[in-house]
């Protein structure tokens, strides 16, 4: 995809919505602004990677764990990346999807597990894990091939 990103614009979008619950030790609360940005700088970086079309597991870093779920945030930064669906390349709506399911230890709020997908592909993919799951697997792992292409 030759699509050039404002990466600015998604980096102040996370500073935005990655809140820091604020103590009353400074010390802790500086610890967490640097987590924060440790944090903003590793989504990027795995957003500019792009999907890994393997679908393998990958452990979050530990400063990412001082914001509880990054799902909110980084679910609307990649539907900035994704302005069209990565099946069909279609612009309609678009639906993040994990390409290794969550309950197949595919991580929740990596970027490189995520990808955009309009609601139609979206729906097919999950029609395709009521019959098998492997297959559904290689289905959107093959939307994140054609991604890298």
């Amino acid at each position: 995809m030759d699509t050039i990103y404002d990466w600015d614009e998604i980096r102040e979008q996370l500073k935005h919505d990655i809140q820091i619950w604020y103590v009353k030790d400074p010390g802790i609360n500086r610890e967490r602004e640097m987590n924060k940005e440790r944090t903003i700088d590793w989504i990027i970086d795995r957003m500019k990677q792009g999907p890994e079309p393997t679908g393998t597991r990958i452990r979050m870093p530990d400063f990412t764990y001082t914001f509880g779920s990054l799902w909110e945030p980084v679910s609307k930064v990649m539907r900035m990346r994704y302005p069209v669906c990565a099946m069909c390349g279609e612009r309609r709506t678009v639906e993040i999807h994990h390409i290794r399911p969550r309950y197949l230890k595919g991580t929740e709020s990596d970027p490189c597990n995520l990808i955009g997908l309009c609601v139609e592909c979206h729906d097919e993919v999950h029609r395709r894990m009521e019959k098998g799951i492997d297959d559904a697997v290689r289905f959107s792992i093959s939307a994140a091939f054609r991604e890298k292409e």
